[in-house]
């Protein structure tokens, strides 16, 4: 260093390592010597190459990932773009790097990409959002900014929303299901109701029976010696009627008599033909004697 300054006559500065240690010297041409100036810079240069190592590490591990990652500046130009994030837009890495975002990709322009972007940009601190990339695939985006550049994460979560649709699915056809079962189950009540009304009705027809076989059995019974003490009265009384002795006045009044037993007895015959049809209802075939 003090020979390269000595001969050049022009400032000069370089590194060296002095054990452990780096020292940077800076060597200037006086009139009648030279001004040299060692600083320890052991620590910065550890510092950067830390820095450096942790910088490689991120961007292999941002490589590695199969999410989408890339960074904005307050320009919108792509200062960062992983492999997956590139073949999301279906460009590559070199293509994208240092170009303005809506230049590079004018399909995310009139899109939420862009509003959400745009709002994180403005202040608005971080979003969440889902996004369609391409059809059929879906991303959970995740933006937030930072010093007026914007990081931008995106996890594919196709199958998560395809999940979500055969499940939305199954819970229709559940629904549907449920509802074809309810139907179903009204219509047996229905059905149930109606049966339990016939049987109820059919109960009382045979309760109606049982009263009309009963009660044709008490009416029958004193019916019969009416009906036949009227037809017996009727063939006493005729031959009387019929002989020329007996006074016109007893005449007159045998043929009264004899008129309301007939009517009486067409009355008891009537009595009977309505036993006869209420016994129907306690049985089938017809009344033998």
């Amino acid at each position: 260093l003090l020979r390269d300054v000595v001969e050049a006559g022009r400032p000069a500065a370089d590194s060296f390592q002095k054990g452990d240690v780096w020292l940077q010297g800076t060597a200037v041409p006086l009139r009648d010597g030279v001004l040299l100036r060692l600083r320890d810079i052991t620590s910065a240069l550890r510092l950067e190459e830390g820095v450096r190592e942790t910088l490689d590490w991120v961007r292999s591990m941002l490589e590695a990932t199969p999410d989408a990652f890339f960074t904005l500046d307050a320009d919108w130009r792509i200062t960062y773009v992983n492999h997956e994030a590139a073949a999301l837009s279906g460009r590559s890495q070199e293509q994208l790097f240092r170009q303005i975002l809506w230049q590079a990709c004018p399909e995310l322009l009139g899109t939420r990409m862009e509003r959400e972007l745009r709002r994180v940009a403005s202040g608005a601190g971080h979003t969440i959002f889902e996004w369609r990339a391409t059809p059929g695939r879906w991303h959970e985006v995740h933006a937030w900014g930072a010093n007026g550049n914007v990081s931008i994460f995106g996890r594919d979560v196709t199958a998560r929303k395809q999940a979500e649709a055969e499940r939305d699915v199954l819970l229709s056809r559940e629904h549907s299901g449920r509802l074809e079962a309810e139907a179903l189950v009204h219509e047996r009540t229905r059905e149930l109701m109606a049966a339990r009304e016939r049987l109820v009705q059919s109960e009382k027809l045979a309760m109606a029976g049982q009263l009309a076989a009963g009660l044709g059995h008490e009416i029958n019974n004193p019916l019969s010696y009416v009906v036949g003490n009227l037809q017996f009265a009727l063939e006493q009384l005729e031959p009387l009627a019929a002989q020329g002795a007996v006074r016109e006045a007893l005449a007159r009044a045998l043929g009264e008599a004899m008129e309301a037993l007939r009517e009486a007895k067409e009355g008891a015959e009537r009595i009977r033909t309505t036993v006869r049809d209420l016994q129907t209802f306690a049985r089938a075939e017809e009344p033998q004697l």
